[in-house]
């Protein structure tokens, strides 16, 4: 056992508004935090005599600060009743303190939803290989002392600053807005999504699982086939026998990244409220009737490929439509 862990140590600062005016047509709740994590667990180098290069010990510290917003309006009133709800988040985060000593580029390239701490930076961040374009023969190029380079492993075992920083792999900015309208007992609504402020990494060709099991990709026709290519398109030429480095690099380097900012229409709500059914011997105190759509698509993304963000490779879930009956008793 190790006796100098103790707890980790969180202090947190709220500041909290609730409002209401013009009779409660406007209303709403603003909150605005700080968060500071300290004496997180967290490697940290240890005299290599005692037989350890690295212990977890209470070493990390991170920083964060947001705004919550919850607002509701009521914008019509009368035969038609037109009313908003809007949602509104901002949560950003840094490591500001990360005693372990920087590993080789390669460790931190991934899909950017997995931890690897450099101070200064988010806590989910998305790094990229430098991007130096294609060759004459659509050889994918990175950069190596400030100039373009082939030596993939080269460039995977430099130093953190052969790494481009993107930003935050999860949105920093998020919420929903529903707008509904009722006339008659009949209320249509619909709630529009969005995220912003992060990155992804799309998929790419590999040539390698190509020849080995079939495995492509779209990217495959937008290929390097001929000089002068290189102009119009990042993706590499094939080249048999494959080069996994070659590969991987491409697929890891700033050319397939891309903004993940996106609106899309999440459901629309269709109901007739039916009031009480019957006379004095009626079956029901209230009849619903309802019809829901939900996963309607992307109204608008920042990314140029048209890939689902919030899926990436994955297929995003199918459209759906429901009809219902909700009735009190």
């Amino acid at each position: 056992p190790n006796p100098d862990l103790r707890w980790e140590k969180v202090g947190m600062a709220n500041l909290g508004l609730d409002f209401a005016f013009r009779n409660n047509r406007v209303k709403g709740t603003v909150e605005y935090f700080r968060k500071h994590s300290r004496d997180l667990l967290s490697p940290a180098p240890v005299d290599p005599t005692s037989g350890f290069n690295s212990v977890n010990v209470n070493s990390a510290h991170l920083n964060g600060h947001g705004v919550d917003l919850q607002l509701q309006t009521v914008n019509t009133t009368g035969a038609i009743a037109w009313t908003t709800r809007w949602l509104f988040s901002y949560n950003k985060n840094k490591v500001s303190r990360y005693l372990r000593d920087r590993s080789n580029a390669g460790a931190y390239i991934s899909s950017g939803m997995s931890v690897h701490p450099v101070e200064g930076a988010p806590v989910y961040a998305l790094y990229s290989y430098r991007w130096a374009g294609l060759d004459s023969l659509g050889n994918p190029q990175g950069l190596k002392e400030g100039k373009p380079s082939r030596d993939y492993n080269g460039i995977r075992t430099s130093g953190l600053e052969g790494l481009v920083l993107h930003g935050s792999a999860v949105p920093i900015t998020y919420g929903a807005i529903r707008n509904t309208l009722t006339w008659k007992g009949v209320s249509l609504s619909a709630n529009i999504t969005y995220h912003l402020g992060y990155f992804f990494r799309r998929s790419t060709i590999s040539y390698s699982n190509l020849f080995a099991r079939w495995d492509s990709h779209s990217d495959f026709a937008r290929r390097w086939q001929q000089p002068g290519d290189e102009f119009k398109t990042t993706v590499p030429s094939m080249v048999y026998p494959a080069n996994s480095r070659r590969d991987d690099f491409y697929a890891s380097s700033e050319a397939t990244v891309e903004r993940g900012d996106h609106i899309r229409l999440q459901d629309i709500r269709l109901s007739y409220d039916t009031g009480s059914v019957g006379g004095k011997n009626r079956p029901f105190q209230n009849l619903q009737l309802y019809l829901y759509l939900s996963n309607l698509g992307i109204l608008w993304q920042a990314s140029p490929s048209g890939i689902d963000p919030q899926y990436g490779s994955s297929l995003p879930p199918q459209k759906s439509l429901s009809l219902g009956i909700t009735a009190h008793f």
